[in-house]
């Protein structure tokens, strides 16, 4: 929540790179711009939807908050399967060193948490 709150990253993203990082895969630096257009069709929606979802809660039948969710749940899994569509266009290769999530938490001016994200990887 920190990361997305504060530094506007995507969970999504940060999951899948932290799963290619433990799988010792990357792909070439030149393709993060292709990797973070793939949030381009789900992100807005979703940020904006959970925003409202948010808000509205207190005023919210169960039932209804309920249905919201599960609609934010579809949008997050749209958006898994955008990211991993990408990267099957991506010549992924072997690395001794995991450095995704190094990369994508200085991207966001999050260095610091990258450690935090990396303990299990290196443990």
């Amino acid at each position: 929540m920190h990361l997305q709150n504060h530094f506007h990253g995507n969970v999504n993203l940060l999951l899948t790179v932290k799963w290619l990082d433990e799988q010792h895969l990357s792909f070439a630096d030149s393709q993060w711009p292709k990797v973070i257009q793939s949030l381009a069709r789900t992100e807005p929606l979703l940020l904006h939807f959970r925003e409202l979802r948010r808000k509205s809660k207190a005023h919210l039948p169960e039932s209804l908050y309920r249905e919201s969710l599960q609609f934010e749940l579809q949008l997050e899994r749209q958006q898994q399967a955008d990211i991993v569509a990408v990267l099957h266009q991506l010549p992924l290769t072997a690395v001794t060193q995991p450095h995704l999530i190094n990369d994508y938490c200085r991207q966001l001016g999050a260095q610091q948490l990258a450690e935090i994200f990396n303990k299990q990887i290196h443990d």
